[in-house]
């Protein structure tokens, strides 16, 4: 696990919520046999291909971890197997503020340092997930 807690946040959710309720009560040698199945599951799973790629990585990493650790012969991934058309992909396109949105925005942070803050974020295009 990383060790960055957000990143790890992100690992916990996407095991505990996809990865753990569907494959936890499988060998992983019986998963390393039949990849396709774990293929067929991220398809039926209603996300973004960009989150089913990211839960994809997760098992990868699981895997690389079993072989490390000797619990698993060492051998290719057989996670490395499996394909998601338009992964890299945007579902959604990128919203973007005007420069009158920007203004109205702005008009509203009074508070220093906020409002300095908020504006070198905006100006250095930083997404409002990483503010």
């Amino acid at each position: 696990m990383p060790e960055h807690p957000p990143t790890a946040a992100g690992y916990r959710n996407y095991l505990e919520n996809y990865c753990i309720p569907r494959w936890g009560s499988v060998e992983l040698s019986e998963i390393a046999s039949k990849p396709l199945d774990v293929e067929l599951w991220l398809a039926t799973i209603d996300r973004a291909p960009k989150t089913k790629a990211h839960i994809r990585d997760i098992m990868r990493c699981v895997f690389d971890f079993a072989m490390a650790d000797g619990i698993i012969p060492l051998e290719r991934n057989p996670l490395e197997l499996i394909k998601i058309k338009g992964a890299s992909k945007r579902v959604k396109p990128k919203r973007v503020l005007t420069y009158a949105e920007w203004e109205r925005f702005i008009a509203n942070v009074t508070a220093e340092p906020q409002r300095t803050a908020i504006i070198t974020c905006l100006c250095r295009g930083i997404r409002r997930e990483e503010i």
